[in-house]
């Protein structure tokens, strides 16, 4: 049986309310991560929880296609948790491969080595997996958005759950319904940016290029080709001298386009494109 428990801890780091926190993957006896006891919780620096719970959705989903999944145990230079199905049996085991340079979180093949980790062949059901997700990255949901009912991160990750419910139940979410929800949450905050202050437009920008990342990981958008890539923009503003600048253009699935981008200089922009600046774009 898997189970999945959680806990939220404030952090001074924290980009939004309940960003951080503790968390426990259980695969019947065993187990990834720890859930720590009050009087030393605050001694301990928390997981990026919002990160995690992310990832692990994503793993569930790509399990309905895929026989296997690694994910990426993030402060191990070499851990990974290893995902092999079987129609309804999943087999969960801790490994040792080394992380290849530009591997991602997630990723469907090692090229290294594995070796045996802590634990190995736990065999849970895929969907008792699958629902134990859903229904408490659900809660979790519910509470990081109490109070404020336009959060960009509930937003996306309560649309992955979305998309993981409809297969999940063999039902496909129709195309245009899914290309409707990426592009109505880029509107709204292109459109909340847009009225923003310019002391307020920095620390947004900031979660709507964590968001802009997440949802090219994943391949709900599309980066074109330019100078520039999505990493580009946060070395720029963290490490470039003040003439630097640079801008990256991405669209939808259904050919909706977005200009993300920082100048040292100046405000960082977020736009959604007009019918005249694509026609530009397209004929560069």
């Amino acid at each position: 049986m898997f189970s999945l428990k959680y806990i939220v801890v404030k952090n001074q780091f924290d980009d939004f309310f309940g960003q951080n926190g503790f968390f426990e993957f259980r695969f019947n006896q065993k187990s990834f991560g720890e859930i720590y006891s009050e009087d030393v919780i605050d001694k301990i620096y928390p997981e990026n929880l919002y990160d995690w719970l992310c990832h692990l959705v994503e793993v569930a989903i790509h399990l309905k296609t895929k026989k296997y999944v690694l994910l990426s145990c993030i402060e191990d230079i070499d851990g990974w948790i290893e995902f092999r199905r079987n129609d309804d049996k999943l087999f969960a085991s801790m490994i040792k491969s080394e992380k290849c340079d530009g591997s991602s979180d997630i990723e469907f093949q090692t090229r290294n080595e594995i070796k045996s980790g802590e634990w190995s062949n736990e065999e849970v059901s895929y969907r008792q997996f699958t629902r134990e997700i859903l229904v408490k990255v659900r809660e979790y949901v519910r509470f990081i958005s109490t109070g404020n009912p336009n959060h960009i991160e509930a937003e996306i990750l309560n649309s992955r759950l979305d998309f993981l419910d409809k297969i999940s139940k063999k039902i496909s979410m129709p195309i245009l319904r899914r290309k409707a929800e990426e592009r109505t949450l880029l509107d709204r905050m292109a459109l909340k940016y847009k009225f923003l202050s310019d002391d307020k437009k920095y620390e947004y920008w900031w979660r709507i290029y964590k968001n802009v990342c997440y949802l090219c990981n994943i391949k709900q958008i599309i980066v074109l080709k330019g100078d520039f890539y999505l990493v580009d923009l946060k070395r720029i503003l963290e490490n470039d001298g003040p003439e630097y600048c640079g801008t990256v253009t991405f669209k939808t699935h259904d050919e909706t386009f977005y200009t993300i981008g920082v100048c040292v200089r100046g405000v960082p922009i977020f736009k959604k494109l007009k019918s005249y600046e694509i026609e530009s774009l397209k004929g560069r």
